[in-house]
């Protein structure tokens, strides 16, 4: 490893564990906040907040023990970071924010067929074929950090990473425009103004989320093309496992303030026939609901 420093390898690991436990705070309220106020989700549902939640903790709990062994019981010793053997956390570290990537982008291909998998099967296989990809690179990265003895090696699993950091930025994108592309179809198709209300700002929650998860991707990635010989982008990657984390509670947990657009907003008449479904709605010969 050249042109390293105590910063750009320790340092930019500690800045990012610090971070990532400010966003870990946010994932407990998060998390709290969904089992009070959706108690009659799936049980599938319910598991994986609940699955997260755990691994997100033994994250933080191996993160700091990374934190201690370099800053505290090797304190003044550069040399063991830089040569000696990669202590157990740290791999383990890595082991779970894989899962942790690979487990939500599965949430979020599942809740893409509850909406629509009797519409779009090539979609959906699809989705599915980008999120067993993206398992696949992760179980390779793994396996190579896990073979290398020391950070100074890091260059060597060159590719693995690369292909981690590719392949999870195109299944977030896929994944994006798959939810974005079965919503704009059940809005094109509906008449009933609330729900296009309700489906516009869905559409508009998946974009963000989207865009959010998949620029950050992008500046691990370009991160680490800078700047290979350092692990500024490990600092970088500490933080990216809380951000799906919360982007998929953030979306869970809105969905009452979406519900609640049905009552409060209310889009403009545009045809005779929207006319006509909402005249006999307001006259309780129609009811409508989506489920979200």
């Amino acid at each position: 490893m050249t042109n390293v420093s105590l910063d750009n390898t320790l340092g930019a690991f500690v800045i990012g564990a610090s971070f990532a436990n400010i966003l870990f705070g946010i994932t407990c309220l998060q998390s709290s906040f969904y089992y009070r106020n959706y108690p009659n989700d799936g049980w599938i549902f319910k598991a994986s907040v609940g699955i997260i939640w755990v691994l997100d903790t033994i994250d933080v709990a191996v993160t700091t023990h990374v934190w201690y062994f370099y800053s505290i019981k090797n304190f003044g010793n550069f040399q063991a970071f830089t040569q000696g053997n990669i202590v157990w956390s740290f791999k383990l570290h890595i082991l779970i924010c894989v899962s942790i990537r690979v487990f939500v982008q599965a949430v979020y291909a599942l809740r893409l067929w509850k909406l629509g998998h009797h519409l779009y099967q090539s979609i959906l296989w699809l989705v599915i074929l980008v999120t067993a990809s993206n398992a696949g690179c992760g179980i390779y990265l793994v396996k190579d950090v896990f073979s290398i003895p020391s950070f100074s090696q890091t260059p060597t699993i060159r590719n693995a990473l690369i292909s981690l950091f590719a392949m999870s930025i195109s299944a977030e994108f896929i994944l994006s425009v798959a939810m974005m592309y079965t919503l704009n179809k059940g809005r094109t198709s509906s008449v009933f103004p609330n729900t296009i209300a309700i489906l516009l700002t869905l559409m508009q929650m998946v974009l963000i989320s989207g865009l959010v998860t998949s620029l950050y991707s992008m500046l691990i990635l370009v991160t680490f093309l800078l700047w290979p010989d350092t692990l500024i982008f490990l600092g970088v990657d500490c933080i990216q496992p809380k951000i799906f984390i919360n982007s998929l509670l953030a979306m869970l947990n809105a969905r009452n303030t979406v519900r609640n657009i049905d009552d409060s907003f209310h889009l403009p008449i545009i045809d005779s026939v929207a006319k006509s479904v909402h005249d006999h709605r307001a006259e309780g010969e129609v009811c409508f609901s989506i489920s979200i």
